[in-house]
């Protein structure tokens, strides 16, 4: 998953769920979520704040 990280995971009777910070491949089946202090703080640590103008 390259440019991408994995916040979480949640394991359901019939699938498993991810979050993930980042752009979603083509054809993935996504749902945009509300940013919570945790993605900010991932996505800080990573640097990726470097590349917004």
């Amino acid at each position: 998953m390259a440019g991408r990280i994995v916040v979480s995971t949640r394991i359901l009777q019939a699938e498993t769920q991810y979050r993930v910070l980042g752009t979603p491949p083509d054809g993935a089946r996504v749902e945009p979520a509300e940013p919570s202090l945790e993605d900010g703080y991932l996505w800080l640590m990573q640097g990726e704040h470097r590349s917004v103008p």
